[in-house]
């Protein structure tokens, strides 16, 4: 235990640790506030002018003009939306902005958006959005056959029947009818996963020197003469940065989910995915679960780039080697993510890294909110099974291989 508080001591006394732990977590509180400031609303002043507000007022506009529509979507809230863009289009030919008075706008179009964003999905034809639907395009009775439209649009999502059958296994359990809550959208679990690659980054930049240090410097012949300076130097190092991953991890996330939870309230986590923006995501989470899954998967992750750069540190003989084969692991999956063209092998090569879930464009997140299924054998698994089960196989190997590495490393 002793060896281990020296050993921690050491490392948060180091400068370049202290300001990387406390950016992390000031990063937390900044990326979690970052997407409101991009939010806009329409409120209506005790005067009745009509003003644009963004930030925070413009959640609380949001929620107070959308409040009828919160719940489940039936077909009662379908039809209404409906029967206003009707009117609409009757008395003015166009749903756009700029076609219409800003007081019409707000309460028919406006206040909407979101069921029209699911009906431009399913029952307006295709071609036909927002901007160029007519009047004979929709009737009041379409409300019936949103969701016949959706199931069967859904039983149609890939060409492939084994692809297609796996779809259909996971979409079954999406509960119709869908739920709706305002103001949430993708963005905020966008800027969460960024949090988690710049966390990983950082902790490169903190984890490569643990051995490698000590090799440029020659202090290693020392420690290894004495008793402890072997096996259980290497399991205490290893110890003292788990620690500070899952500390950080831990205060950074709290950090982040306290804030999203005060700006956007509790009902926004019933939301299923599929009511932010694209009917089609494949998974039967609410945003709730979504990002529970996104956390569990992050921290996995995180552990396993951990391990992986304790590996590049034993076995480098300089920090700057050790920090050039880190940097590699993290951005070679995003080059074969813009390479891959969907071609089989290069996508299983993406998702085998220890950094593919937390990798910039070749993320958890990503992979859950899209389609992407590769072949093994015979048969066809979802990208964040394979990104989960393998993270979870290279900790223990990594940290094998790492104490190995490190005991038998001759001067």
């Amino acid at each position: 235990m002793r060896l281990y508080v020296l050993e921690l001591k050491r490392l948060l006394k180091t400068r370049s640790v202290g300001i990387l732990i406390i950016a992390a977590l000031i990063l937390s509180a900044v990326l979690s506030y970052l997407p409101v400031t991009y939010i806009q609303a329409y409120k209506t002043d005790k005067s009745g002018t009509i003003q644009v507000v963004t930030g925070i007022e413009a959640i609380k506009a949001k929620k107070a003009d959308k409040k009828a529509l919160h719940g489940e979507m039936t077909e009662a809230k379908i039809r209404e939306t409906i029967a206003d863009i009707k009117e609409v289009l009757k008395e003015y030919g166009s749903l756009e902005r700029q076609n219409i008075p800003l007081d019409v706008y707000v309460k028919k179009v406006y206040s909407h958006l979101d069921i029209i964003a699911v009906l431009e999905q399913t029952i307006i034809p295709n071609g036909k959005n927002l901007y160029t639907l007519e009047y004979s395009d929709i009737s009041e009775d379409d409300a019936k056959n949103v969701y016949t439209a959706y199931r069967e649009n859904v039983q149609n999502l890939n060409k492939n029947p084994e692809v297609q059958k796996k779809i259909n296994q996971m979409t079954k359990h999406i509960q119709i009818p869908l739920a709706y809550y305002s103001e949430f959208t993708t963005d905020q679990l966008d800027y969460y996963q960024i949090y988690l690659f710049l966390v990983m980054i950082f902790f490169m930049v903190i984890i490569t020197p643990v051995f490698a240090t000590e090799y440029q410097t020659g202090s290693d012949q020392i420690l290894r003469c004495t008793k402890h300076g072997r096996f259980r130097l290497a399991i205490t190092k290893i110890a003292v940065v788990f620690t500070l991953i899952f500390a950080v991890f831990a205060v950074g996330t709290t950090v982040f989910s306290i804030i999203m939870r005060i700006l956007y309230g509790a009902e926004v986590f019933k939301n299923p995915l599929q009511m932010l923006g694209y009917l089609y995501y494949i998974p039967a989470f609410t945003v709730g679960k979504m990002y529970k899954v996104m956390v569990a998967g992050g921290l996995l992750s995180l552990v396993a780039v951990g391990a992986s750069i304790l590996f590049f540190s034993a076995k480098c003989k300089t920090v700057q080697s050790a920090l050039i084969c880190a940097f590699a692991t993290a951005f070679v999956p995003m080059v074969i993510f813009t390479i891959s063209n969907s071609r089989n092998i290069l996508e299983i090569l993406r998702c085998i890294f220890p950094t593919s879930g937390l990798a910039f464009m070749n993320s958890l997140e990503g992979e859950l909110l899209a389609r992407n299924f590769v072949q093994i054998g015979s048969g066809y698994y979802w990208t964040p099974y394979i990104i989960a089960i393998v993270a979870a196989i290279w900790i223990p190997v990594f940290l094998v291989i790492t104490v190995v590495s490190y005991c038998k490393r001759e001067a």
